[in-house]
């Protein structure tokens, strides 16, 4: 498992959101790049995350993705009704564990770019 697992989950769920929100930053945005890559490589993160200016947490008590406060989202989605189980990291390497909404796109691993593992009543 990557040493910033938490990290990484979050990583992965928000990575679209990012690159939206720093899309006229270039020199962040190239820094998005970087954390991208070493999440790839199984780097450390929090601190690249620190200076990108996304407060993160030193563990995730829950590995879901919403509504948890692991790191600051300005940019997060709203919790809804779900299906009953989560979907979860394809390949095992972070703790990622998403409920997919009424509507909403299947759950993808935007650093790998795959879709997430549905678990049902998980």
């Amino acid at each position: 498992m990557h040493p910033d697992h938490h990290v990484l989950g979050r990583l992965c769920a928000e990575l679209p959101a990012l690159r939206r929100a720093l899309r006229d930053a270039p020199e962040r945005l190239a820094l998005l790049d970087r954390v991208a890559e070493a999440a790839l490589s199984g780097e450390a993160l929090t601190p690249l995350m620190g200076e990108l200016g996304i407060a993160v947490a030193d563990r995730d008590d829950d590995p879901g993705v919403r509504g948890t406060p692991g790191w600051s989202r300005p940019w997060a989605s709203g919790t809804e009704r779900s299906v009953d189980g989560r979907y979860v990291c394809p390949q095992g390497r972070c703790v990622r564990a998403q409920v997919r909404g009424p509507g909403e796109e299947l759950p993808m691993c935007h650093l790998r770019g795959q879709a997430l593992t549905f678990v049902p009543g998980a």
